[in-house]
């Protein structure tokens, strides 16, 4: 849609082989755009399209007319999640209305387990839901572990690594007060 983001500080991507990359934005952060220009802009782009993958919040109005417009217009459309039950506190009348927002999608492809049942929770019950969104394999993590560990530092001397946005919501400020509280008790 747009360049750059004051939410979340990603660069400019490349171009992808094989692909066709559609920008409908120059030079403008995606929220410096009016919601009823992307809107036009997306719906647009995307009825040209069988199959539509929404990995952006669903709880947007844009997004919510959106998907129910491609549904009308008998496109696919499939939900990308990572969200799960204890990411906050839910309330039972909250979690209703999703259910009915979230009927329009055909399908959903959510991170793992969790994510999962939070999927079925919210009614996709005989809609297809498959795991592996913005996932990493432990199956590799298993078999790189395995291999060798010549050169490879004690455990003690790793360093710390955080995997994530840089961004506000994620508190990455608790998470180093936290490393540093367990550091601090070895």
């Amino acid at each position: 849609v747009a360049p750059a983001s004051h939410t979340y500080a990603w660069e400019e991507s490349l171009d992808v082989q094989c692909t066709e990359k559609t920008r409908f934005f120059q030079n403008v952060a995606y929220e410096d755009i009016p919601a009823i220009r992307r809107f036009w802009r997306q719906l647009r782009a995307l009825s040209r399209c069988d199959t539509v993958f929404i990995g952006i919040p669903y709880s947007t109005p844009e997004i919510i007319v959106m998907v129910c417009l491609l549904r009308l217009m008998g496109k696919t459309v499939v939900m990308m999640s990572a969200s799960k039950f204890d990411d906050f506190p839910r309330s039972t009348l909250r979690e209703f209305g999703k259910r009915i927002l979230l009927s329009a999608y055909s399908a959903a492809i959510v991170g793992g387990v969790r994510q999962y049942e939070y999927a079925r929770f919210l009614g996709f019950n005989k809609r297809r839901v498959l795991p592996g969104y913005n996932t990493v394999s432990m199956k590799r993590v298993r078999d790189e572990a395995t291999k060798s560990s010549a050169g490879m530092a004690a455990f003690a001397d790793r360093p710390f690594i955080y995997v994530g946005r840089f961004v506000a919501k994620k508190n990455i400020e608790a998470i180093i007060k936290g490393y540093a509280s367990y550091a601090a008790r070895k």
